[in-house]
């Protein structure tokens, strides 16, 4: 998938959740029009935010959604560098600002 595939695009989660912000940030820094809708997806079993759903296709997890999407938003894989400050991010840093 290219950035000019990407389309229909919701975020659901919070504007408090520092895992749903990073998602946002990202879509805001690459200019992906987005609907942020506030809870959790109505119909998914998954209960945590945030989920994104990408041109119908729902992405769990703020940690894979930051992996999946960087990739179609960069045009390039994450260098092992950035794969390594991921999970730190995700696991780490988040769970000490919360």
């Amino acid at each position: 998938m290219r950035l000019e595939d990407v389309r229909d695009v919701k975020l659901y989660g919070n504007e408090f959740s520092p895992p749903a912000q990073k998602i946002v940030t990202m879509l805001r820094y690459y200019g992906v029009p987005f609907e942020l809708v506030k809870g959790r997806h109505p119909t998914s079993d998954y209960k945590r935010i945030p989920v994104l759903e990408l041109n119908g296709r729902q992405v769990n997890d703020s940690h894979i959604i930051v992996k999946n999407l960087a990739e179609v938003l960069t045009t390039r894989t994450l260098t092992t560098e950035q794969l390594e400050w991921e999970p730190r991010i995700t696991f780490e840093f988040q769970p000490s600002i919360e």
